[in-house]
Order: structure tokens, then sequence, then C-alpha cells
């Protein structure tokens, strides 16, 4: 058990394959030194911390990358300009998908009426009855793409 005082040590690399490990209870046995490895990709800093000073034994773990950067320090996360516009994205397709089907873009207003001194100088063409009908649907369909990658690798 560590003190508190006491830095909790960054990893050094290791090249035992996860996969290949005995799972048990709270992690895997590591094949290479009998340790326990937990996994730790998905935790805050304060619980990977709380659980080596807890543990009466050296505990290996499998970080992410980024939490090996900043080793002692909580990882921010970080939203890249790209993964901000595919969210809008993805929330503006959304809200289409709820608005209502038909949405007239004009509203019938009545013909303009010819004053009646003038309707035995000039002949009214026949007037076509307006129909309502719905305009032909479009599936709009391709990848969203960057022309600078980023670390989140979304398209």
């Amino acid at each position: 058990m560590l003190e508190s005082t006491e830095p909790i040590s960054k990893p050094l690399p290791c090249h035992q394959i996860w996969d290949e490990m005995l799972p048990v209870d709270g992690g895997r046995i590591c094949t290479g030194c009998g340790k326990l490895v937990v996994d730790f990709r998905n935790h805050k800093w304060r619980e990977i911390e709380q659980a080596q000073r807890e543990s009466i034994v050296p505990l290996c773990g499998i970080y992410n990358p980024k939490q090996i950067e900043n080793w002692g320090s909580e990882v921010t996360p970080s939203i890249s300009g790209c993964s901000r516009m595919v969210r809008l994205s993805a929330a503006l397709l959304a809200f289409a998908q709820i608005a209502p089907g038909n949405l007239p873009a004009q509203t019938n207003t009545p013909q303009h009426q010819v004053p009646p001194s003038d309707q035995k100088t000039k002949q009214n063409p026949p007037v076509k009855p307006k129909t309502n009908t719905p305009p032909a649907k479009r599936i709009i369909s391709g990848t969203v793409a960057t022309q600078v990658s980023d670390t989140t690798k979304l398209p």
C-alpha cells in the first residue's frame, strides 16, 4: 500500500498482450509476471490513484495514450473542430427527421382580380386549379470528410 504523499510512478512499457492474459475479477493475470493487470483506460486519474494506493500488492494497468502523456493529472477531453462539425451535422439531421413532412412554401392567396371595366377588353386565361401534391423525397448520401486529420479518426 502506498503512502498518500508518495507519487505514483509512471508505468514502464510492457509487451504482454492483454487478450492473452487470464481473466479474473478486477482485471487479468499477466502471463509474464503473474501480477494483476487492471484496465484503467476509461478511468479518471483519481480512480487510478485510489486503486494504486489501496492495493496491497503493486498493480499493473493498461492505459490509453492520453493517460500516459498526462500522468499524474486528469485528462480533459478535447473536442476538435471536425468533431464539433460532425456533432452539429448530426443534430441538424436529427432535427430534420422530426420536422413535419409537409411544409408548404407558399400559402394559398387569392388570384389577382381584374377590375370590371377591364374585363371586356382583356380576356382572362383559364385558371388551372392548384394541387397540393407533396414534393418528391430525395435521399442524400455520402461521407463527411476533412482536409486536416485529427486524433479522433472520425470521418
